[in-house]
Parts: structure tokens; C-alpha cells; sequence
């Protein structure tokens, strides 16, 4: 859904920084999904 805007990203900051911004992700819906349970 939001592929070319990942490989932007990806683009700029590089590797090491897009683990940083997918687990910040995954920490936000783990975060929304608990909320929701």
C-alpha cells in the first residue's frame, strides 16, 4: 500500500534507520491492538 513511500525513505536514511522506524510501527500497533483488547 505504502511501498514507494517506504523505498523513500529507504532511500534516505538507509538501512539502519528504516528497522527504527518499522519497529517504531510495530510498537504503535502493538500499542493500538492492546488498547483495542
Amino acid at each position: 500500500m505504502k511501498i514507494n513511500f517506504l523505498q523513500k525513505i529507504d532511500n534516505r536514511i538507509g538501512k539502519e534507520g528504516m528497522t527504527l522506524i518499522m519497529s517504531n510501527i510495530v510498537e504503535m500497533v502493538n500499542i493500538k491492538g492492546g488498547v483495542r483488547r
